[in-house]
C-alpha cells in the first residue's frame, strides 16, 4: 500500500517544474509537520495560521499542487483538510522517516523522535501510519523516497523500527496494543522476507496451516522458518513449501523443524533440488521418533535410486507416515523394488504411495 501513496505524491511532485519543484517539495515538508502534529492533537480541519507555522503560505493554497492534498471545508471559510484522512497518516509516516536536521526548524515537531510521537498517540495513533512507515523504511524505496521528499531516510532507523516491533509486541501494558493482523501488515509492507518468517510464527501460535509455495525463500529463508518453527510453541499442522528454490543445504534445518514441531503432519517439500544427499539428512530427521508428519510430498525433488536406503529406512522406522509423494524423480527399478521390500514390513503404516 505504501508504494501506491509513495507513488501518487511523485506523480504529483512531477507535475512541477524548475525552481517549483523545491516550492513543492518545500509544501511537502510542511505538510509531513502538519500531518504529524495532527492525529497527536486530534486535529483534522487546521486554519491558514496552521498552515504558515509549518512553513506553507497563504498564496500556496491557491496552487493546483497543494489541491491535490487539500481542499477547502464547505461550512468554515478559510479552514482546510487532507482530501482523505489516510493522506495525513502518510504524510506523518514520512515525517516520521525522514531525517530530522535544521531545515525543519520552522515546524513544532523538530527534536521528537518517532518513538516520542508514537507514545505520545497511543492508542489514538492508527495503526495505518506505522504500517506506512514500515513501507517507507523498505530498502527499494529510500530513492523514491528522497527524490519525492528532498530528504533521506534517517540512518539505522529500520533497524530501530524492527526492535521496538518485538518489544511492543512482549509488552502487555503498550498503549498501542500492536496486534497478530498489525504485525502482519507491518512485515508485509517492509518485505523483510527472511526474518519476518520467523517473527510471523512467534506472534501466531496458532497459526494452523503456512503455504510458502512459489516463493523463492531458498535455504535462508527456510533456515528463519524453522527457527520459528522451532521457538514459537505453535501449532502449524500444515506447512508447504514446494517450488520454493530449495536445494539439500536446508535439509538439516528442515530436521531440526521436525524434532521439535509437535503438530507438524503434512509437509510438501516437491519441486524442489534437494537431491540425494539432501534426502538422506532429511530421512534422518524422518526417524527421529518425535517426527509427526503423516504425509510427505517429495515430488521432482531431483531424488534417484542412490537414496533408496535412506527412504527404505524412513518406512521401516517410522510409524506416523501415512502418505508418500515420491512421483517425478529418478528412482529406477532397483530403488522401487527396495521400497516396496520396506512397504510389506508389519511397522510401515503407509497407505498412500
Amino acid at each position: 500500500m505504501t508504494d501506491v501513496y509513495l507513488f501518487y505524491f511523485s506523480k504529483c511532485l512531477k507535475t512541477l517544474t524548475g525552481m517549483w519543484v523545491w516550492k513543492g517539495q518545500s509544501c511537502l515538508w510542511g505538510l509531513c509537520s502538519l500531518a504529524a502534529g495532527g492525529p497527536q492533537n486530534q486535529q483534522v480541519l487546521v486554519q491558514v495560521s496552521d498552515l504558515r507555522r509549518h512553513g506553507i503560505g497563504v498564496y500556496d493554497i491557491s496552487c493546483t499542487f497543494l489541491n491535490h492534498f487539500l481542499k477547502k471545508t464547505e461550512d468554515v471559510v478559510n479552514v482546510y483538510t487532507f482530501l482523505h484522512f489516510s493522506f495525513q497518516e502518510f504524510l506523518a509516516a514520512v515525517f516520521c522517516a525522514l531525517k530530522n536536521d535544521s531545515n525543519w526548524m520552522v515546524f513544532d515537531q523538530v527534536g521528537k523522535t518517532w518513538q516520542e510521537i508514537f507514545q505520545q498517540y497511543g492508542k489514538g495513533f492508527s495503526s495505518l501510519t506505522i504500517q506506512f512507515l514500515f513501507g517507507l523504511l523498505h530498502k527499494g524505496k529510500g530513492k523514491a523516497v528522497e527524490t519525492t521528499f528532498g530528504r533521506k531516510v534517517s540512518p539505522g532507523l529500520r533497524g530501530e523500527l524492527l526492535k521496538w516491533t518485538e518489544k511492543e509486541r512482549k509488552d502487555k501494558s503498550s498503549r498501542l496494543q500492536m496486534g497478530p493482523t498489525d504485525l502482519f501488515h507491518y512485515l508485509y509492507e517492509i518485505q523483510e522476507e527472511e526474518h519476518d518468517l520467523a517473527s510471523v510464527l512467534i506472534c501466531n501460535p496458532n497459526l494452523a496451516e503456512l503455504d510458502l509455495s512459489e516463493n523463492p525463500l531458498g535455504d535462508t529463508g527456510v533456515k528463519y522458518l524453522c527457527e520459528g518453527l522451532r521457538h514459537s510453541n505453535g501449532k502449524v499442522e500444515k506447512l508447504e513449501l514446494w517450488t520454493c528454490r530449495l536445494t539439500g543445504e536446508c535439509c538439516q534445518d528442515l530436521c531440526s523443524a521436525l524434532y521439535t514441531s509437535e503438530y507438524l503432519r503434512d509437509l510438501d517439500l516437491s519441486d524442489n533440488a534437494l537431491g540425494d544427499e539432501g534426502m538422506q539428512v532429511l530421512c534422518e530427521g524422518l526417524k527421529h521418533p518425535s517426527c509427526k508428519p503423516q504425509t510427505l510430498w517429495l515430488a521432482e525433488c531431483r531424488l534417484t535410486d542412490a537414496c533408496r536406503g535412506a527412504l527404505a529406512s524412513v518406512l521401516n522406522r517410522n510409524e506416523n507416515l501415512t502418505s508418500l509423494d515420491l512421483s517425478g524423480n529418478d528412482l529406477k527399478d532397483f530403488g522401487v523394488q527396495m521400497l516396496y521390500d520396506a512397504l510389506i514390513q508389519p511397522i510401515c503404516k503407509l497407505q498412500t504411495f
